[in-house]
Order: C-alpha cells, then sequence, then structure tokens
C-alpha cells in the first residue's frame, strides 16, 4: 500500500501513513478473529477493521486508476456505444 500511495501523492508522510494503516489494520484484523476463538464477540471487530483495509484499498486503487487514466472495461473508456443507447 506504501508504494501505491507514492505512484499516486509522490514520497511525503501521505504515502507512509497509508502503508502503516494497511499494516495495522492487518494485523488488527488477525489479531481480533483470533480472539473470537475463545469469546466469539471478538469476531465483529475483528471484521470491521478487515472492512476498513478493504475500504481502504479501493480507495488508493480508484486514485490510482484515476491518476493514470486507467479504464477498467470498455463502458468507462467510451469505446464502446451499445446501438440500444444510442438517439440515432
Amino acid at each position: 500500500m506504501y508504494n501505491a500511495s507514492k505512484g499516486i501523492n509522490g514520497d511525503g508522510m501521505r504515502c507512509k501513513i497509508d502503508g502503516l494503516l494497511g499494516c495495522v489494520w492487518f494485523v488488527l484484523w488477525i489479531v481480533f478473529v483470533g480472539l473470537s476463538a475463545k469469546d466469539g464477540e471478538w469476531t465483529y471487530i475483528g471484521w470491521s477493521f478487515y472492512m476498513f483495509l478493504v475500504l481502504h484499498i479501493t480507495q488508493l486503487r480508484s486514485s490510482m486508476r484515476a491518476a493514470h487514466n486507467i479504464y477498467g472495461n470498455t463502458m468507462e473508456a467510451g469505446a464502446y456505444t451499445s446501438p440500444l443507447l444510442s438517439s440515432t
């Protein structure tokens, strides 16, 4: 995550924070899911940290794609127009 953020924001404090948050959320996910073996209530906290991690990765991915003009499919790029959507 550090390298992805570095590609978007340069080598500043933001990429270090992104890398640290990714590591912390991953470790906390593993720890709390492990703690759920004794008490099942910890699993909700663990999976919450996992969702934070996933949302953070999604935000970085979206920013990276926008910064480098990477399109996910032909509909995003506008290279394909369906005849059903055409006004002619």
